[in-house]
Protein backbone atom coordinates (compact mmCIF):
# COMPACT_ATOMS: atom_id res chain seq x y z
CA UNK A 1 0.00 0.00 0.00
CA UNK A 2 1.26 3.48 -0.85
CA UNK A 3 1.75 6.04 1.91
CA UNK A 4 -0.76 8.90 1.94
CA UNK A 5 1.85 11.46 2.93
CA UNK A 6 3.76 13.20 0.18
CA UNK A 7 7.46 13.15 0.96
CA UNK A 8 8.71 15.00 -2.05
CA UNK A 9 7.16 17.19 -4.70
CA UNK A 10 8.44 17.00 -8.24
CA UNK A 11 8.77 20.44 -9.80
CA UNK A 12 9.07 19.11 -13.33
CA UNK A 13 11.25 17.17 -15.67
CA UNK A 14 14.56 18.62 -16.68
CA UNK A 15 16.80 18.49 -19.70
CA UNK A 16 20.55 19.02 -19.96
CA UNK A 17 21.10 20.26 -23.49
CA UNK A 18 24.10 21.47 -25.46
CA UNK A 19 23.28 23.96 -28.17
CA UNK A 20 25.79 22.55 -30.65
CA UNK A 21 22.91 20.45 -31.99
CA UNK A 22 20.57 23.42 -32.50
CA UNK A 23 21.74 23.90 -36.13
CA UNK A 24 19.77 27.07 -36.89
CA UNK A 25 16.62 25.64 -35.32
CA UNK A 26 16.72 22.07 -36.68
CA UNK A 27 16.44 20.82 -33.08
CA UNK A 28 13.33 22.94 -32.35
CA UNK A 29 10.87 20.06 -32.96
CA UNK A 30 12.77 17.92 -30.44
CA UNK A 31 12.76 20.71 -27.85
CA UNK A 32 9.04 21.24 -28.48
CA UNK A 33 8.42 17.51 -28.00
CA UNK A 34 10.26 17.60 -24.67
CA UNK A 35 8.15 20.56 -23.55
CA UNK A 36 4.79 19.42 -24.93
CA UNK A 37 4.91 15.66 -24.40
CA UNK A 38 7.29 15.20 -21.49
CA UNK A 39 6.32 18.42 -19.76
CA UNK A 40 9.94 19.51 -19.39
CA UNK A 41 10.21 22.99 -17.91
CA UNK A 42 13.75 22.92 -16.55
CA UNK A 43 16.47 23.28 -19.19
CA UNK A 44 20.17 23.42 -18.40
CA UNK A 45 21.84 25.00 -21.44
CA UNK A 46 25.58 24.96 -22.02
CA UNK A 47 26.18 27.11 -25.10
CA UNK A 48 29.80 26.18 -25.73
CA UNK A 49 30.19 22.79 -24.02
CA UNK A 50 33.56 23.92 -22.67
CA UNK A 51 34.78 27.04 -20.89
CA UNK A 52 37.80 27.75 -23.07
CA UNK A 53 35.80 29.28 -25.93
CA UNK A 54 37.89 32.44 -25.92
CA UNK A 55 41.16 30.45 -26.31
CA UNK A 56 40.71 26.72 -27.05
CA UNK A 57 44.44 26.25 -27.67
CA UNK A 58 45.35 27.98 -24.40
CA UNK A 59 48.12 30.01 -25.99
CA UNK A 60 46.64 33.51 -26.32
CA UNK A 61 46.73 34.58 -22.70
CA UNK A 62 44.67 37.14 -20.80
CA UNK A 63 44.79 39.64 -23.68
CA UNK A 64 42.05 37.53 -25.28
CA UNK A 65 39.65 38.77 -22.62
CA UNK A 66 39.51 42.13 -24.41
CA UNK A 67 36.07 43.04 -25.71
CA UNK A 68 36.96 42.46 -29.38
CA UNK A 69 37.99 38.86 -28.76
CA UNK A 70 34.96 38.18 -26.64
CA UNK A 71 32.66 39.74 -29.23
CA UNK A 72 34.06 37.40 -31.87
CA UNK A 73 33.35 34.40 -29.63
CA UNK A 74 29.81 35.53 -28.85
CA UNK A 75 28.95 36.10 -32.48
CA UNK A 76 30.38 32.74 -33.61
CA UNK A 77 28.21 30.03 -35.13
CA UNK A 78 28.27 28.10 -31.85
CA UNK A 79 27.11 31.13 -29.86
CA UNK A 80 24.43 32.03 -32.42
CA UNK A 81 23.03 28.51 -32.11
CA UNK A 82 23.07 28.80 -28.33
CA UNK A 83 21.35 32.17 -28.34
CA UNK A 84 18.81 30.86 -30.85
CA UNK A 85 17.98 27.83 -28.73
CA UNK A 86 17.54 29.98 -25.62
CA UNK A 87 15.40 32.40 -27.61
CA UNK A 88 13.20 29.45 -28.64
CA UNK A 89 12.94 28.31 -25.02
CA UNK A 90 12.02 31.85 -23.97
CA UNK A 91 9.25 31.88 -26.59
CA UNK A 92 7.93 28.71 -24.90
CA UNK A 93 7.90 30.49 -21.52
CA UNK A 94 11.08 28.82 -20.27
CA UNK A 95 13.90 30.70 -18.60
CA UNK A 96 16.76 28.19 -18.75
CA UNK A 97 19.63 27.58 -16.40
CA UNK A 98 22.63 28.93 -18.34
CA UNK A 99 25.79 27.03 -17.53
CA UNK A 100 29.46 26.89 -18.36
CA UNK A 101 31.33 23.64 -18.01
CA UNK A 102 34.46 21.99 -19.23
CA UNK A 103 38.06 23.11 -19.40
CA UNK A 104 39.10 26.74 -19.05
CA UNK A 105 42.05 28.20 -21.00
CA UNK A 106 45.33 26.72 -19.76
CA UNK A 107 46.67 30.11 -18.71
CA UNK A 108 43.92 30.31 -16.07
CA UNK A 109 45.29 27.20 -14.34
CA UNK A 110 48.04 26.73 -11.79
CA UNK A 111 51.27 24.74 -12.25
CA UNK A 112 49.37 21.44 -11.91
CA UNK A 113 47.43 22.26 -15.10
CA UNK A 114 44.14 21.46 -13.33
CA UNK A 115 43.42 24.00 -10.60
CA UNK A 116 41.91 27.38 -11.42
CA UNK A 117 44.18 30.18 -10.15
CA UNK A 118 43.34 33.17 -12.38
CA UNK A 119 40.13 34.08 -10.60
CA UNK A 120 39.97 37.60 -12.05
CA UNK A 121 40.31 36.34 -15.62
CA UNK A 122 37.74 33.63 -14.97
CA UNK A 123 35.35 36.16 -13.43
CA UNK A 124 35.75 38.45 -16.45
CA UNK A 125 35.10 35.58 -18.87
CA UNK A 126 32.00 34.34 -17.05
CA UNK A 127 30.59 37.84 -16.51
CA UNK A 128 30.98 38.55 -20.22
CA UNK A 129 29.19 35.28 -21.06
CA UNK A 130 26.23 36.11 -18.86
CA UNK A 131 26.20 39.74 -20.01
CA UNK A 132 26.26 38.57 -23.62
CA UNK A 133 23.18 36.45 -23.04
CA UNK A 134 21.18 38.93 -20.97
CA UNK A 135 22.17 42.39 -22.17
CA UNK A 136 23.34 41.91 -25.73
CA UNK A 137 21.00 39.12 -26.75
CA UNK A 138 18.17 40.13 -24.39
CA UNK A 139 17.55 36.55 -23.30
CA UNK A 140 15.64 35.55 -20.20
CA UNK A 141 17.83 33.40 -17.95
CA UNK A 142 16.51 31.80 -14.77
CA UNK A 143 19.82 30.76 -13.20
CA UNK A 144 23.52 30.91 -14.01
CA UNK A 145 26.15 28.32 -13.13
CA UNK A 146 29.75 29.09 -14.05
CA UNK A 147 31.45 25.99 -12.65
CA UNK A 148 30.84 22.28 -13.05
CA UNK A 149 31.99 19.32 -10.98
CA UNK A 150 34.96 21.10 -9.43
CA UNK A 151 35.72 18.00 -7.35
CA UNK A 152 36.32 15.95 -10.50
CA UNK A 153 38.28 18.50 -12.49
CA UNK A 154 39.12 18.13 -16.15
CA UNK A 155 37.39 17.57 -18.50
CA UNK A 156 34.29 18.64 -16.52
CA UNK A 157 35.83 21.91 -15.39
CA UNK A 158 38.74 23.24 -13.39
CA UNK A 159 39.55 21.69 -10.03
CA UNK A 160 38.66 23.87 -7.04
CA UNK A 161 38.46 23.42 -3.31
CA UNK A 162 35.73 25.27 -1.38
CA UNK A 163 37.98 28.29 -0.77
CA UNK A 164 38.86 28.51 -4.47
CA UNK A 165 35.20 28.15 -5.42
CA UNK A 166 34.34 31.12 -3.20
CA UNK A 167 37.21 33.15 -4.74
CA UNK A 168 35.93 32.38 -8.25
CA UNK A 169 32.42 33.53 -7.34
CA UNK A 170 33.77 36.69 -5.69
CA UNK A 171 35.68 37.49 -8.89
CA UNK A 172 32.50 36.96 -10.91
CA UNK A 173 30.51 39.24 -8.61
CA UNK A 174 33.28 41.88 -8.48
Amino acid sequence: MRPRTALQEMDGFGVNINSKYWADGALAPVVDLLVDDLGARLFRVDVFGTSDWVDPEGTGGPALLADGSLEAAYSSRTARDGWGMIRHLNARGIRPYLTASGCVPRWMLGPDGKTLTDFQGFGRLMASYLEGAVRRERLQIGFFGCLNETDLGSPEGPTLDPRGYAAALEALAG
